[in-house]
């Protein structure tokens, strides 16, 4: 019995150790819970300071950024002041135009001569406009087209650069002729506006608004500042186009027409004949002032000896001439003025009215002659039919909306007016309305 006594309490020491030795690795287990649960802790902790210190730093970022901004348009506004007496006076005569219409902003600009427009408004505030890179998506002018298109410019190469009638002719006639050529090309229309002085009695010789667009020739003066897309200024081959007062003329137009139509941009050119810049002004936000953008010079021409005329480059195109060297066409050049008359619409920045040169606005069968009215939301015209259509229709209007937020109001009113013309009074509304003839499904016009 004794041998069995001690085996059992041999077996019952084991036992107790056993526990001992379990009770001391769930202790040990529950140790290093709490040791990982404290590590996740402060991993989770440091991920938190972390993600604060990060906050906090955008959030400094962007108050740098604000601040960045604020210096940015103070050190604009300080930049457009002008030193001299008579221009810190213009500047303040501008500066007094805040709010009022544009028709009063014309008044006081109309009082500078072009160079006075220029020192005012344009020294010192031009910058490079890349005219080729902004071009660059514009895939529709092909190298085996500019044969046609040189052709069509026949006129302008031979006509006499040194008569600014000459020239306006020549512009005229190939534009038109490449404007036919390509018609599927290009969202616009041209206008020799040379004496139509469509901008408070001034305007840039040439105009151009979408093609959908027709205005009574005899009326353009009264409406056509409305629909004005881009512009463009002619001058002799002996008038250099980085003068100031040339600069300050072509500006002074676009500044016209971009504070008039209340748009954001506006491109235009200027061209002596043998040369031509484009450019571009783009309104300020929530300043009255603009930003004034030019390119560099493009020549037109480029005189190559005739004993060269067989090897001359893939990029120059030959014609034949009396003297020792011919006078050829650098292709280039004349290929940016078509890529440029031949962007996407929107490109421009017209937004005055909600159309597009796709909207079909019964242009084959009326012109646009007079504006009869504007308010918050649109502008109405008077329409004159077309000579070439005899329909019996009685006098006509067109009503565009100026956004296209504005479509469903649009919408409602032709829902409004059909009502009318149903209810028990549609007689006494007939004396004064007769029909809606059509209206846009989207909203734009009726």
């Amino acid at each position: 019995m004794a041998t069995g006594d001690n085996v059992s309490e041999t077996a019952a020491q084991l036992e107790f150790q056993l526990k001992i030795e379990e009770a001391k690795a769930r202790q040990e287990e529950a140790k290093a819970k709490q040791e990982e649960a404290k590590s996740r802790a402060r991993v989770e902790e440091a991920k938190a300071k972390q993600e604060e210190a990060k906050s906090r730093a955008r959030v400094e970022e962007a108050k740098a950024k604000q601040e960045e901004e604020k210096t940015r348009q103070l050190e604009l506004q300080q930049k457009r002041k002008r030193p001299s007496t008579e221009e810190i006076e213009g500047s303040k005569r501008m500066h007094i135009l805040a709010g009022q219409s544009s028709s009063s902003i014309k008044a006081v600009t109309a009082a500078f001569h072009n160079p006075g427009f220029f020192d005012i408004h344009v020294r010192g505030h031009v910058q490079e406009l890349d005219i080729e890179t902004l071009l660059n998506d514009n895939i529709k002018i092909k190298n085996d087209m500019m044969g046609v298109i040189e052709k069509c410019f026949d006129p302008w190469k031979s006509c006499d650069k040194t008569n600014e009638d000459s020239i306006q002719a020549a512009f005229d006639s190939s534009i038109n002729n490449a404007f036919y050529a390509i018609a599927h090309l290009t969202s616009l229309k041209y206008l020799n506006t040379a004496r139509c002085h469509y901008l408070d009695r001034k305007a840039p010789d040439c105009s151009f608004l979408f093609k959908n667009i027709n205005i009574v020739q005899d009326n353009r003066k009264q409406v056509l500042t409305d629909f004005i897309v881009c512009a463009g200024e002619l001058k002799k081959s002996d008038v250099d186009i980085g003068n100031n007062g040339v600069v300050g003329q072509i500006s002074r137009y676009l500044y016209y027409v971009l504070i008039e139509q209340k748009r954001h941009k506006i491109y235009g050119f200027l061209t002596n004949a043998q040369q031509i810049k484009f450019y571009c002004l783009e309104k300020v936000e929530g300043l009255d002032l603009c930003d004034y953008y030019q390119s560099k010079p493009f020549e037109f021409f480029t005189a190559v000896p005739k004993t060269s005329s067989s090897s001359s480059s893939h990029n120059v195109r030959q014609t034949t001439n009396e003297k020792s060297n011919e006078i050829c066409w650098n292709t280039y050049t004349l290929k940016i003025l078509m890529k440029f008359l031949t962007m996407d619409w929107q490109f421009y920045g017209y937004s005055m009215l909600n159309i597009s040169p796709y909207d079909y606005l019964y242009d084959d069968k009326f012109n646009i002659e007079v504006k009869s009215g504007s308010g918050l939301t649109s502008i109405v015209y008077a329409l004159d039919q077309n000579t070439n259509v005899n329909n019996g229709t009685k006098r006509c209007a067109i009503k565009f909306s100026k956004r296209n937020e504005y479509s469903n109001y649009f919408k409602n009113e032709v829902k409004m007016l059909e009502e009318l013309k149903q209810s028990k009074d549609s007689i006494n509304f007939k004396k004064y309305f007769e029909n809606i003839l059509a209206s846009s499904p989207t909203g734009k016009f009726s």
